[in-house]
């Protein structure tokens, strides 16, 4: 699941709980079930409805709330004179493809569609094709226009608000369970080995970073690779464990090998929730080097929530969630990500205190119950429901 799915599910089964807010909540996807039980939630689920369920769902329903600028539902919701608020999860109200990422040098976007240079957002997404490029300018226009007639757009930090620029936008932060609180099982020292002679390391020895999320270029994990080959000339011995699969994988560990990272780098793949916790107890910091696309970065809080200091870029969205709860450095530079990750390896003490920031941080402004608070005040703000008296 990935940040969408996550701050989705908790809003549909928190809502239906609430007490002065009597919410029956339907959920409506196109994803197939799979392996899920829809039986054993709490809430109602609708999978892959035709337009004329989807017409009827909606005509029924006193609040709309769509996961990302979706057309068909947005444009129902307008035509029946429903509220409708869309929770913005990336960029598609301004962006073709959805990342604010330049395809074809593997950037950051200046900004293109927003400053009109539209000739350069064909160009952006041409791969597949001019006329699929065409198309995902087209749907960008439609998706703006419909996201300017919600009732509501919200937005999960301001950085996103200023690029957006839509009207009525809502920033209501994304929000998490709070974790219990973790340690490493056992203590870490940062290891030099400038003598050329072979060490044995238990894995848990180690100083070990983690990377989360897919493995996709937007994510800036090839550049996590090269600050590891960096750190590794330098002769520090650690270790980067990279959770998570994708596209982007297969060439990830090839540039691992070329690289001689065969002993530093892991790809763990997905993980069960139990692994997960314990990869998170014996690593001493998250790395998010993205290098477009994010728009909170769930996972960020998940590590804060947890204690961990976080490394991410300087500006942008992450470094807005993360705060003084960890370390940056400048945007697709890996020299500076490399310092940084020396920094936490070499500084522990300041490391542990930047985790313990960004916990006190994570508590007070990224809760499950303050984002499914917010969520109802909101829906009663745009229509007819009403709280019930205490």
């Amino acid at each position: 699941m990935g940040g969408i799915q996550t701050v989705t599910r908790i809003l549909a089964r928190d809502l239906s709980a609430q007490n002065d807010l009597p919410i029956e909540v339907t959920l409506v996807t196109m994803t197939p079930a799979g392996e899920m039980d829809d039986s054993a939630l709490t809430y109602r689920v609708v999978r892959r409805p035709s337009l004329a369920r989807l017409f009827t769902l909606i005509r029924k329903s006193e609040v709309i709330h769509i996961a990302g600028p979706c057309i068909v539902p947005l444009a129902l919701s307008w035509l029946l004179g429903k509220p409708a608020v869309v929770e913005h999860h990336g960029f598609q109200a301004i962006c073709p493809n959805g990342q604010l990422l330049y395809q074809p040098t593997c950037s950051p976007c200046p900004d293109n569609f927003m400053a009109g240079r539209h000739l350069e957002c064909l160009r952006c997404n041409s791969a597949e094709g001019w006329l699929s490029s065409l198309r995902l300018w087209l749907l960008t226009l439609l998706r703006r226009d419909l996201s300017k007639r919600a009732r509501a757009n919200i937005v999960p930090t301001n950085y996103l608000s200023g690029t957006l620029r839509l009207p009525r936008t809502r920033e209501i932060p994304h929000g998490l369970p709070h974790a219990p609180k973790i340690r490493p099982s056992r203590g870490r020292d940062v290891v030099h080995d400038r003598g050329g002679a072979e060490a044995q390391h238990n894995g848990e020895d180690l100083a070990t970073f983690l990377f989360v999320g897919r493995l996709v270029s937007a994510k800036g994990a090839a550049a996590l690779l090269h600050a590891a080959a960096r750190l590794q000339t330098m002769g520090l011995v650690f270790r980067v464990n990279f959770i998570g699969d994708g596209p982007e994988r297969a060439a990830l560990e090839a540039q691992a090998r070329a690289s001689g990272l065969g002993g530093t780098v892991v790809f763990s793949g997905a993980m069960s929730e139990k692994d997960l916790e314990h990869a998170w107890a014996n690593s001493i910091a998250l790395v998010m080097p993205s290098l477009a696309g994010e728009v909170f970065g769930l996972v960020i809080a998940e590590a804060m929530l947890r204690g961990k200091p976080v490394i991410v870029p300087s500006n942008g969205a992450l470094a807005e969630v993360a705060g003084d709860g960890g370390f940056t450095f400048p945007l697709g530079d890996y020299g500076g990500l490399a310092d940084a990750m020396r920094e936490c390896m070499e500084r522990p003490e300041d490391a542990a205190a930047r985790g313990a920031t960004g916990r006190r941080r994570a508590e007070k402004l990224f809760g499950a119950t303050a984002m499914v608070r917010d969520h109802a005040r909101l829906y009663v703000d745009i229509s007819t429901l009403s709280v019930r008296p205490q």
